[in-house]
């Protein structure tokens, strides 16, 4: 991020993209949070730190966390108060059996998001995304939608998906076709950083999954302390392969 900034790129968010030209040194910040809110929590901090603001989209069907938990509820309120932005993280995957109005369902997730934090959903990002999606077949209405290749066609894409993907200056080992910012030619782009990569200090992609549902167990565990005597003592837990 501070090589972007050094490089003269600005930071905005998805519901400015209509007024920014070509070549105007823009980045789109964005954030899929498929894991652990408080990796997100923590990197919205460093971004603070930095003058960078971003946007955090976050899932109603993730299978690790609860957006309605108290500590994941607080921690949204709080990456909001730090002058960031939530959009709304979908799984179009969920419904296996038939065939459900997208547009009706992301409609409603984002109006969930909107009530539960008062803020307003400009945008949707789509969780492990399917060609009907990257061919615009799934509408988002009036939301951008974050693969849109007409709406966002001023903006190069980037993402660091499971650490392959690294800006030139960043830390990443190893970096396959890293983003080489002089060649960018001032060119907007659409960087997609997920959280936990870069929270957890870690050498291996497994290392940090395992971080990431350890730090969601000490998050639920601490509210089960705190409200449920029944609960009893703390617990650690540790990792090991199934088939070991």
């Amino acid at each position: 991020m501070r090589g972007l900034q050094d490089a003269g790129y600005e930071f905005c968010f998805f519901d400015e993209i209509e007024k920014i030209l070509p070549r105007e040194s823009r980045c789109l910040l964005r954030h899929d949070v498929d894991v652990d809110v408080g990796a997100a929590f923590q990197l919205a901090k460093v971004e603070m730190s930095l003058g960078v603001h971003s946007t955090f989209f976050l899932m109603l069907r993730s299978p690790v966390y609860n957006l309605m938990a108290r500590h994941n509820h607080q921690a949204v309120l709080e990456i909001l108060a730090m002058g960031h932005n939530i959009g709304l993280h979908y799984d179009a995957g969920f419904f296996i059996d038939n065939k459900p109005s997208h547009e009706l369902n992301i409609n409603q997730q984002a109006e969930w998001l909107e009530k539960e934090f008062d803020v307003k959903v400009h945008a949707v990002s789509f969780h492990q995304p399917g060609m009907d999606v990257l061919n615009g077949l799934v509408k988002t209405g009036l939301r951008v939608n974050t693969y849109d290749k007409v709406r966002l066609a001023n903006f190069a894409y980037f993402s660091d998906s499971n650490r392959t993907l690294k800006l030139s200056a960043g830390s990443w080992q190893p970096s396959i076709d890293p983003i080489n910012i002089s060649d960018l030619d001032k060119q907007n782009i659409q960087l997609l950083i997920h959280p936990m990569w870069w929270v957890y200090d870690s050498s291996s992609v497994e290392n940090v999954w395992n971080r990431a549902i350890a730090n969601n167990f000490e998050m639920f565990q601490q509210q089960m302390i705190a409200t449920e005597r029944a609960y009893g003592q703390k617990r650690s837990i540790f990792f090991i392969k199934a088939n070991e």
